[in-house]
């Protein structure tokens, strides 16, 4: 009988160790489920954050490209400005010229 109670008591050790290894994988999974939750709110959180910046981009992009028109027409503007003076000062400096002389 002393064999048999050697065995239930090994028996009974296996089963303990069994449940405690149960209970700290059931308790890792609860912590690994919990992470998984937190990690899918912060991808959907980065997700939208993402769109909205590259929704800024594409308006910026857009500003740039207007902006760089601008600046373009602007020193086109400044050359034909700048001709014409130098033309004006010219013809002036020439009637100024014909006058002393």
């Amino acid at each position: 009988m002393s064999d048999q109670n050697g065995a239930r008591e090994q028996l009974a050790k296996a089963v303990e160790r069994l449940e405690a290894a149960l209970g700290q994988m059931l308790e890792r999974a609860g912590s690994a489920r919990a992470e998984l939750t937190r990690l899918q709110a912060d991808r959907q959180r980065l997700d939208a954050e993402i769109d909205g910046l590259r929704g800024e981009n594409a308006a910026l992009r857009e500003k740039l490209a207007s902006l760089t028109a601008d600046h373009r027409g602007l020193e086109d503007l400044t050359e034909v400005v700048s001709t014409r003076l130098d033309a004006t000062i010219n013809e002036l400096k020439g009637m100024m010229g014909e006058r002393d002389g």
